[in-house]
Order: structure tokens, then C-alpha cells, then sequence
């Protein structure tokens, strides 16, 4: 977990015997809603960082994650993207039991 989308990955590179950039990662946005008693439905968000990182059988990686000035760009293809339907959901309240309602 990441508390903010402005982090990039280096791995390290046992030829060189030093930690290179990578461009073979993806940050994952995810957004949640709180769940205690001051602030139910507050939303706030977390980021997950997934890194493709090829290893051998029983050997072992190593990777550095640092923090930049420049938040990560998502990228979305669009060629995979469905047509706008018309279709939304929503979160239109919340009960005692602090279960979401939605709306479709």
C-alpha cells in the first residue's frame, strides 16, 4: 500500500550491481469509505503499486520504491472501453446498519 500515486519502482540488476528504472509497473487507485463511528461514508483513497519482475526458480529480487515530485499517469486504453450504455450507480445513503444504498 502507498499513501499517494507519486512513487516509482527500481529494480535491482545483478549484471550492473546497482538499482535501475523500471517501466514494467502499474499503481492501482482504489477508493474506500470509512467505516467507524465519526465519519461513515467519508471516502478516502489508497494506492497499490503491482511490478512485472521476472525471477528464477528460488531466487531472490530485490526493489526500491521512491517517492517523486511527479504523480503517476494513469493509462487507459480506450480501445477496450465499453460504449456509454447510459447506465450509473450510485451511493444515495446509508442505513443504521452502515450498509450503502445504491442507486442504478
Amino acid at each position: 500500500m502507498l499513501p499517494g500515486n507519486n512513487y516509482k519502482p527500481q529494480i535491482w540488476d545483478k549484471g550492473q550491481s546497482k538499482f535501475v528504472d523500471t517501466r514494467e509497473y502499474d499503481i492501482l487507485e482504489q477508493t474506500h469509505f470509512k467505516n467507524n463511528l465519526q465519519n461513515v461514508g467519508e471516502p478516502f483513497t489508497d494506492y497499490m503499486m503491482f511490478i512485472d519482475y521476472d525471477l528464477e526458480p528460488n531466487e531472490a529480487g530485490y526493489v526500491k520504491i521512491t517517492q517523486t515530485d511527479k504523480p503517476y499517469e494513469f493509462e487507459v486504453d480506450k480501445g477496450e472501453m465499453p460504449h456509454n450504455t447510459g447506465t450509473s450507480l450510485e451511493i444515495v445513503g446509508f442505513t443504521e446498519n452502515n450498509e450503502a444504498l445504491f442507486k442504478f
